[in-house]
């Protein structure tokens, strides 16, 4: 035995670090069924959004490259609906490219 058990952490933490605790653990309890639900985490920063149009950008223009434009225009088609009006003429240019 180590000599540590929850009882003791729990005494060693004050009260507000235990409710922020429980706040995270229910923040990773909903993470977690979301995920179980293959739903999408509800909050998306703008620039993770970005993020992720950017990828999907590069991921378009590398089936592009490889001639596969199916899989291109599919991905494009993803950017028209998820994207800013930005990203969304600069899918349309790729697609009418294409």
């Amino acid at each position: 035995d180590d000599g540590l058990s929850m009882d003791s952490l729990d005494d060693s933490l004050p009260e507000e670090d235990l409710l922020s605790l429980d706040d995270d653990d229910d923040n990773l309890d909903a993470l977690l069924n979301q995920l179980d639900t293959n739903e999408m985490p509800d909050e998306t920063s703008d620039a993770e959004q970005g993020d992720e149009i950017t990828g999907q950008f590069d991921l378009a223009q590398m089936f592009i490259d490889m001639d596969d434009k199916d899989t291109a225009h599919g991905i494009l088609d993803e950017i028209m609906q998820k994207g800013n009006e930005e990203q969304q003429q600069k899918a349309q240019t790729m697609m009418n490219s294409i």
